[in-house]
């Protein structure tokens, strides 16, 4: 056996499956955290407690939907010029050991679901659901590849506010929508935008994409999207918290920026991740909207 042939080390091992797992993609779940804040129970351990577990079990049950969709898209990957990196097209990981991991997260993810109640088990499983026909069909059908993305967003926020017992508002709900389909949307326009070669397309569904239509798709969800959480500031907390929506509006002109001038639309964690106005922007929001809460409760 040589050196090439010698199996990979069990910290180069554990290094693939860590990338297979996407963990840069985990601050999606942190959507699961928001009824924490709306539903004024910032002070309430229990609460974080009960939404931090079940973030866990999100994120553990995004990880299985990774693993699922690299596995199918392998092929198509490696035809990418930054997916073909990913651990399964570029054959650092097997199919079945990516899938295995992708079993082994969904066991884990249903205990914890179930561990908190009904409801939440029953969140997270039609969140897996829509994954799998997402996966499996949905992902290659135009607008309806978006909407099924921002419904998992949708789902993650209804899954916290059950998980701490609290009744999802409306209004938080409009708004969490509205936000996804404004990444989801972002994120078709870059990949449109960046390009591809006809003969070897890696997303079959952006052929149906026209820029212009995405375009205009943008430039009307991003006001709806202000619009619908400045109606939330003004009829469910005092005057004072109508403030919050110029962070807001920060935060969306910002990726939007950033979307024109860096081509960073694709991966709008990384934004989150890295830009740093985007982090004190959000740190800001987020103090500003407990201090104003905090003040109402008392």
């Amino acid at each position: 056996m040589t050196a090439t042939d010698a199996p990979p080390k069990p910290s180069i091992r554990l290094g693939r499956l860590v990338r297979l797992a996407r963990p840069r993609q985990w601050v999606k779940n942190g959507f699961v955290l928001l009824p924490v804040i709306f539903a004024g129970k910032l002070t309430d351990p229990k609460a974080w407690a009960a939404a931090g577990l079940y973030a866990v079990a999100f994120v553990l049950a995004s990880v299985a939907v990774y693993c699922l969709n690299d596995v199918l898209d392998a092929d198509a990957d490696r035809r990418h010029p930054r997916k073909k990196r990913r651990p399964v097209a570029a054959g650092e990981v097997t199919p079945a050991t990516a899938l295995t991991l992708a079993g082994g997260c969904v066991v884990a993810a249903v205990g914890l679901a179930a561990w908190l109640g009904r409801e939440p088990l029953a969140v997270l499983g039609l969140y897996l659901g829509l994954s799998l026909v997402y996966c499996l069909s949905w992902k290659h059908q135009p607008l309806l590849d978006v909407m099924t993305v921002a419904a998992g967003f949708l789902l993650r926020t209804v899954g916290g506010a059950v998980a701490i017992g609290a009744t999802p508002s409306p209004w938080l709900l409009m708004c969490t929508s509205l936000l996804a389909l404004v990444l989801a949307l972002s994120k078709r326009r870059a990949e449109v935008a960046r390009g591809t070669d006809p003969a070897a397309p890696t997303r079959p569904v952006l052929a149906h994409y026209p820029l212009p239509l995405l375009d205009q798709l943008i430039t009307g969800m991003v006001p709806t999207t202000l619009l619908t959480y400045m109606l939330y500031a003004y009829h469910t907390h005092p005057p004072a918290f109508l403030v919050t929506a110029v962070f807001v509006a920060y935060g969306l002109f910002r990726y939007l920026y950033l979307m024109h001038t860096r081509d960073a639309g694709e991966q709008p964690e990384e934004v989150l991740l890295t830009d740093r106005p985007t982090l004190v922007n959000l740190v800001l929001w987020a103090v500003t909207s407990a201090v104003l809460m905090g003040r109402t409760a008392s």
